[in-house]
């Protein structure tokens, strides 16, 4: 189902690209007989990244009655300054490479306190963008939402991120509840998104900040990283580790991934329970609050209540949810408490969406849930094939070109391994999960020392 999916937005995008890009740059649409508040505009830079996902983003727009304004593939400091101030427009998309507090351009470096932000939505697909709180006091009257992430992130989770924040508004959720949906099935974005937002007469800033690490994440010394690309730094010790972690894979069974009886779900409880969607003018999250243990106290009941059973699930971690109202205090107003599927005690992983569940807890109530879980067929390993492991060290090394090559901005520095499984081709096979100071974790196959791909 996600294949077909991610097809249809393929040949959706290549249609939109032909209609909006063909021998041209920048493309501006005057549709007079529309409201102002119906327009977008779709952003990017020639750079090494590709920039699929905002098309993704304009098809989803335009099936719910969006109307392009402007396509600008290769934007300018003073053109996207131009759109940000454009009051007329509904919502913005840039994609791209992007820094604490600034946006990459064609010529200049664009920062949070350049210009007053007059487009209702705005959404900055770069890494670290928003960790600058300035966006907050660059409001202006029409100004709605900014949203973006505080770390680091691949490109190609940003295509699912962008299909999935389109079709959540289509479902008429507010822009804030499709940024959070879209994000909360990766594990490498549940934990860094952000949103400055305007309720009422303030504004709030929602953002996770991660407090639990997975008790089964192996820890490595060595943290001062030595640089091997230009934004990929590692460990010594894992630059040495020829550990191939074979006694942990289970080369006895085969197993694949039924494309039938898979259960996929990513709602609010409100909505799931009175078909309602969450209005825009309804607050992101009660500023109440409860305590950690509260929250996995209720995260394990619904497991329980849900069917799910430690053999095959496991916590993986914790992030608190602040709310910062105008230039307040930030307080702890819920908690998202992810957990992952494993095998044999390994758990599965992906760069982008895989087997997980997810729930975002406000005071003592699951406000969403997301939830994925495949159909495993398990098979004998009848012939016996010999799985050859790489060595860790080599693995990662295979993998840094295409690692550095994938990330948005920023440096990584790798100082954790986990032996896991991921997914390849609808086959579950052994990875190595390569653990950043920050989180940035990057799944590499085992077998092959790939970075597995998400596109």
């Amino acid at each position: 189902m996600k294949t077909k999916r991610k097809l249809t937005s393929k040949l959706l995008s290549m249609v939109l690209m032909l209609s909006m890009v063909f021998g041209t740059t920048v493309i501006a649409t005057t549709v007079e007989s529309r409201a102002a508040s119906d327009k977008y505009i779709i952003t990017a830079v020639y750079d090494n990244l590709d920039d699929e996902d905002m098309y993704i983003f304009a098809n989803r727009l335009e099936y719910i009655g969006y109307i392009r304004d402007t396509v600008d593939t290769n934007v300018s400091y003073y053109s996207l300054r131009d759109y940000l101030q454009d009051s007329s427009i509904k919502t913005i998309y840039h994609t791209g490479h992007g820094g604490v507090g600034t946006i990459s351009t064609a010529d200049y470096t664009y920062s949070a306190s350049d210009a007053t932000v007059r487009a209702e939505n705005v959404i900055i697909a770069t890494c670290l963008t928003l960790r600058d709180t300035t966006w907050k006091s660059m409001f202006g009257s029409t100004a709605k939402n900014i949203m973006g992430y505080t770390n680091n992130s691949y490109d190609g989770t940003d295509d699912t991120v962008a299909d999935w924040t389109g079709y959540y508004l289509g479902q008429g959720y507010s822009y804030l509840y499709s940024w959070y949906y879209a994000n909360s099935p990766i594990s490498s974005l549940n934990d860094r998104w952000c949103a400055y937002v305007r309720e009422g007469n303030s504004i709030v800033t929602y953002a996770p900040s991660r407090s639990y690490a997975s008790a089964n994440q192996v820890r490595v010394a060595g943290l001062h990283g030595e640089m091997i690309k230009e934004n990929v730094k590692v460990s010594q010790d894992l630059l040495m580790d020829e550990r191939t972690f074979e006694d942990q894979f289970n080369s006895d069974k085969a197993i694949t991934i039924s494309p039938a009886n898979n259960r996929n779900r990513m709602a609010s409880m409100d909505f799931a329970s009175a078909a309602a969607p969450v209005k825009a003018n309804e607050v992101f999250l009660e500023k109440v609050t409860t305590s950690q243990s509260k929250a996995e106290e209720i995260a394990e009941a619904w497991l329980q209540d849900n069917g799910y059973s430690d053999k095959d699930i496991t916590l993986d971690y914790v992030s608190a949810v602040e709310a910062t109202v105008d230039d307040n205090e930030a307080m702890t107003v819920g908690y998202i408490v992810r957990y992952a599927r494993h095998i044999d005690g390994l758990n599965i992983r992906s760069n982008g969406a895989t087997d997980h569940v997810s729930l975002l807890i406000n005071g003592e109530e699951i406000v969403h849930v997301s939830e994925m879980w495949s159909d495993f067929q398990v098979a004998s390993n009848e012939a016996m094939t010999e799985t050859k492991i790489m060595p860790v060290n080599r693995a990662l090394t295979n993998a840094v070109s295409e690692i550095s090559s994938q990330l948005k901005s920023g440096t990584v520095n790798f100082v954790a391994v986990n032996p896991c499984y991921s997914v390849v081709d609808g086959n579950i096979v052994p990875a190595y999960e390569f653990v950043d100071e920050q989180g940035t974790n990057a799944i590499v196959s085992a077998e092959t020392g790939q970075f597995i791909s998400v596109k």
